[in-house]
């Protein structure tokens, strides 16, 4: 089975290289896509030499900067189908996984908008 995380991103090269080593330490076959919301910084050549340097499978989006909300609803839009559809939303929502409250009100938005399993 493989697994999508889906993830947006802009001018994330402090933080990209340590959430890229968080997800591809999981045992599972993990796809990553990524919509990066125009990013100015070098946040996808992080991506690319990442991909490149692990051997893992990432897919980038170039897109322009629409904002943070619409850009990860284009991600979810755009990302080919798969089994289970995992969320990278600690980078675009702040949440860090202590507040079980806010991560299910938005696991509960995200399987209404799209029908996706969630992990928690």
């Amino acid at each position: 089975m493989k697994i999508c995380v889906i993830m947006s991103t802009y001018n994330g090269e402090k933080y990209i290289e340590q959430q890229l080593d968080s997800i591809f330490t999981s045992p599972q076959n993990i796809f990553l896509y990524v919509r990066d919301d125009g990013s100015k910084d070098r946040t996808i050549e992080i991506l690319k030499d990442y991909r490149i340097k692990h051997a893992v499978s990432i897919e980038v989006n170039e897109g322009e900067n629409v904002g943070s909300a619409e850009s990860f609803l284009m991600a979810l839009r755009e990302c080919p189908k798969l089994s289970i559809m995992l969320f990278a939303i600690r980078m675009m929502f702040g949440l860090t996984g202590n507040c079980p409250q806010q991560r299910n009100k938005l696991a509960q938005q995200i399987n209404l908008f799209c029908g996706a399993q969630i992990i928690k």
